[in-house]
């Protein structure tokens, strides 16, 4: 068990930032549901496409796009123009220098290898098919971004490689995306979409010919989709940052933290911020890879994968670092320009995240599972407090718990049925700007400003409230009050004639002994 002492709640969007909305068009990659087995646990695996008319090779050689330039003309998205196709090409060499270039990844088996009589010589390359991938395709009536398929062995394709030392099948592989993506089912469209697709989806090739193909199975089998998933769309992130589209898949996964982390119904598109959070978290690009690595060599699982090479190359675990990205999602909106190592801290969909109130002096039970993210708070009117819990990866056990808030200068009493684990770090963390932001106004609660971290008290502080237009609704000169180790002012959410102000966001000044803090304030009515 491991549990974090901290007093925080967040959902802050930062003004003029606009949310992630949750994610209702087409799913992101359709590589899972065209992978469903044939049989026992062996992947679906398919023949090469039917010849395409039009052709294209990228500039470096590496990757022929197939299309269409001509086709049904009650559809004329089916259509993909030269220039689309050529960027494709372009898009593709730029996925494979990054990728294998700048990350170091192995590169994969190419798609076809054959001898051409014409020219004497060996042919090779990677096969993208641009699609009308926005209507329904194939056996699975699919409509997505794009999907990689897994080649078959018939025919003298020759998909099946030599397994991985640790056991996974390994396979050559083709791409398939849409056509043009203009279709309204797409987040993102045009070019942008075309390229987040191709980085998303040349990753995939690479993890199934070099590193293993993730099992995406039926009970009893374990389905891992999410890691492969998780993995393209953390790829997206890094690759591409400015077109985020990986922002709307995030909310239900973050909307579901309770959830065992791979089993969330988000599929491993939302798990991707936990892959950045790492990245940013040990100031590596290549931990990622890591993990791969230690998926081909030494485990078909892909928690033990994460687990294993935080232990051994980072000083820490999967729980560990579970439990400080909870908290740090707790935290992102409690303040303007907070340092986070999670990315897009202002984008991210917050209020999707479930914290459970818990009456103050009281005993709450809940369920526990392994892999989980569990948020509880309590409060009074001049105290506040939030645990953030996270379970570590024995999946064997499922356990009840509970949780007693009882003091603020003691963590709360928690305990477990089954404990899970090795993981029983506690850390309190008192640098809020404001505390509890989001704050529910209802004439009795009160909100903290933090004014000083110092052991002594300041002098003077002034603050004021103001609405967005900057104009004064409270100001109020006040003795510092003491709030877990810090000094605050405090805010009951009324204005200067004493009435309690509406719903929305509000700015804050506080003047403290001289030196300016400033922030925003969310109110929420009861």
């Amino acid at each position: 068990m491991l549990t974090f002492m901290a007093y925080f709640c967040a959902s802050m969007i930062a003004h003029g930032q606009q949310q992630a909305s949750l994610a209702t068009h087409s799913i992101k990659c359709a590589t899972s549901q065209a992978q469903k087995p044939q049989s026992g646990i062996y992947p679906g695996t398919f023949a090469l496409p039917p010849a395409f008319p039009d052709s294209v090779l990228s500039p470096s050689g590496r990757f022929m796009i197939y299309y269409y330039a001509s086709g049904d003309t009650t559809d004329t998205a089916s259509i993909a123009t030269t220039a689309f196709a050529d960027s494709a090409g372009l898009d593709a060499d730029r996925a494979y220098d990054f990728e294998i270039g700048d990350l170091g990844y192995t590169a994969p088996q190419y798609t076809v290898v054959y001898f051409n009589p014409a020219t004497n010589d060996s042919v090779r390359h990677y096969n993208i098919y641009l699609i009308a991938f926005h209507t329904p395709q194939g056996f699975y009536q699919l409509e997505a971004y794009g999907a990689t398929f897994i080649l078959d062995s018939g025919q003298d394709n020759n998909g099946r490689l030599a397994d991985s030392p640790s056991g996974n099948y390994r396979f050559r592989s083709y791409i398939q995306t849409d056509d043009s993506f203009t279709s309204d089912i797409y987040a993102t469209h045009g070019l942008d979409a075309l390229r987040i697709t191709i980085f998303h989806e040349f990753f995939h090739v690479i993890q199934f010919s070099g590193y293993g193909h993730p099992p995406n199975f039926m009970a009893p089998y374990p389905n891992y989709i999410y890691f492969q998933e998780m993995s393209s769309v953390w790829m997206e992130w890094l690759s591409t940052p400015m077109v985020k589209d990986y922002l709307n898949y995030v909310g239900q996964y973050l909307g579901t933290l309770d959830d065992r982390f791979d089993e969330s119904p988000s599929s491993g598109y939302g798990q991707y911020i936990y892959f950045a959070y790492l990245t940013h978290r040990f100031n590596d690009t290549g931990i990622v890879k890591k993990i791969w690595e230690y998926y081909r060599d030494s485990s078909g699982d892909p928690i033990t994968c994460i687990d294993e090479v935080l232990r051994r190359d980072y000083g820490s675990s999967f729980c560990e670092e579970y439990e400080r990205f909870g908290a740090e999602l707790a935290q992102i909106g409690s303040s303007i320009g907070m340092a986070s190592d999670i990315p897009d801290p202002d984008l991210l969909p917050v209020d999707s995240i479930h914290i459970t109130g818990v009456p103050f002096s009281s005993t709450y039970e809940f369920p526990s599972i392994a892999l989980s993210l569990q948020l509880f708070s309590a409060s009074t009117q001049t105290q506040a407090c939030l645990e953030v819990i996270a379970r570590d990866t024995n999946r064997a056990v499922q356990s009840n718990g509970s949780i007693e808030f009882t003091s603020m200068t003691q963590p709360p009493v928690l305990s477990f049925d089954a404990p899970t684990g090795d993981c029983d770090t506690e850390i309190c963390s008192p640098g809020l700007q404001v505390f509890p932001n989001p704050f529910v106004s209802d004439g009795s609660t009160l909100t903290y400003l933090l004014a000083s971290t110092l052991s002594t008290a300041p002098i003077s502080v002034v603050m004021n409230i103001m609405d967005l237009n900057e104009i004064e609704i409270r100001s109020t000169k006040t003795a510092a009050l003491p709030f877990r180790g810090t000094w605050n002012a405090v805010w009951d959410g009324r204005d200067d004639n004493g009435k309690l102000v509406g719903s929305g966001e509000y700015l804050y000044s506080l003047h403290v002994d001289g030196a300016l803090k400033a922030g925003k304030i969310v109110v929420v009515r009861k």
